[in-house]
């Protein structure tokens, strides 16, 4: 485990009070949520994956094996099953989308955002709006 220092207690409580908002935002719109969990952040809120369910979200671990700027790191879901399809195509959709790209999924995948970035908030909303309202193509 790493250090955590007092100071950026509150920066993790944010970024975890911005999952619930997400999870609340697809709830509301009809998204159904799978929310990946690094084992990292299972040791600074040792009962999240509990807390979580309460949302009856699809909740799993998120593993990362090597980290950047490794080109050839491994991210996955632990279960696996019925997200085999997720490609590094859609690790970055979220940062892709705010920086005016707009990929097309292949078929089978899946946008990723993640929730470590709550500036990213209003952007994910103009997202469900293009999608939803005015039916973008995924």
């Amino acid at each position: 485990m790493g250090f955590r220092f007092k100071f950026i207690e509150p920066i993790f409580d944010e970024v975890r009070e911005h999952m619930d908002i997400l999870i609340k935002l697809d709830k509301l719109v009809g998204v159904t949520s799978i929310i990946g969990i690094r084992d990292s952040i299972k040791e600074q809120y040792p009962d999240i994956m509990k807390e979580i369910s309460k949302y009856e979200v699809d909740v799993r671990t998120h593993i990362h094996i090597g980290e950047p700027p490794d080109p050839n790191r491994i991210r996955t879901y632990e279960p696996l099953p019925g997200l085999e399809h997720i490609t590094s195509n859609v690790w970055h959709y979220d940062t892709d989308y705010v920086s005016g790209n707009k990929p097309i999924l292949k078929e089978g995948e899946l946008p990723i955002w993640h929730v470590d970035r709550p500036d990213f908030l209003k952007h994910y909303i103009n997202f469900l709006y293009e999608v939803l309202i005015e039916e973008m193509e995924l």
